[in-house]
């Protein structure tokens, strides 16, 4: 439970950490970069629950995310493999048992449904990605009199779907500006070909994407794979008996 503030931040008692369970994930994903990629999914992922050095004896990955309770669970991806194969990845969410069966918010129940009130008929359409067709991505254009105009690729701009925020911090943002202001002439230009060169290769990773242009923070990795689990039973790790005691 949070604690009262005088002036709570925008965000203020809108996010909960929750495990999140990754299924059906592809052997050449094993990485923690494609792991975070993936859990980037659910939500911000804060800490990545993988040991590389042991073999994989669970058919699934656990990792710990930040995630906003006004938006809905979503609980399957669909990427691509390397050889043109479609595969599903499954994400279930620790202890979070109760939820709208409609649009997968933990906010109320199927009966208050908004999306289920006005039309019960388009239950039939609505699965667990039901909510991801209501969302539209919000667009941003800039003006053609700001320095950045023609320079930033139009897919990093407005605000990313999955936290909501910027696609450029608001930093970012002004530090390339000024970079831009400071120079004349050719060596503006320059700058502006550097600057749009960065850009260019930041839109196909979405991990530097995270950390260089969102500032988000590079999430952490345990090697404890029940972390935060609670007591976990495992008749393995018991004492043997003694062989005096065996008959």
């Amino acid at each position: 439970m949070k604690r009262w503030v005088e002036k709570p931040p925008e965000d203020y008692l809108q996010h909960i950490m929750v495990w999140v369970q990754m299924r059906n994930i592809p052997v050449n994903h094993y990485t923690k970069k494609a792991l975070w990629a993936l859990g980037d999914f659910a939500g911000q992922v804060v800490e990545v629950a993988f040991d590389p050095d042991k073999p994989q004896t669970r058919d699934y990955i656990r990792v710990l995310v930040k995630f906003n309770v006004a938006k809905p669970l979503r609980r399957f991806k669909k990427i691509t493999t390397p050889g043109g194969e479609e595969v599903y990845i499954r994400y279930d969410y620790e202890r979070l048992q109760k939820r709208c069966y409609t649009c997968q918010r933990l906010t109320h129940e199927r009966d208050h449904c908004p999306f289920y009130l006005k039309n019960q008929k388009e239950l039939v359409n609505l699965g667990a990605s039901s909510a991801e067709s209501k969302r539209t991505e919000a667009t941003e254009h800039l003006d053609e009199n700001y320095p950045l105009y023609g320079i930033i690729p139009e897919k990093l701009l407005g605000l990313d779907q999955a936290s909501g925020k910027p696609k450029i911090a608001e930093e970012v943002m002004d530090g390339m500006r000024k970079y831009l202001m400071v120079a004349d002439g050719p060596e503006k230009l320059a700058r502006a070909e550097r600057v749009k060169k960065s850009l260019l290769d930041l839109e196909s990773d979405p991990i530097g994407r995270k950390t260089a242009l969102m500032l988000e923070p590079v999430p952490s990795t345990t090697k404890d794979l029940d972390k935060g689990k609670g007591v976990v039973f495992d008749f393995s790790s018991q004492n043997k008996t003694p062989s005096h005691q065996r008959s």
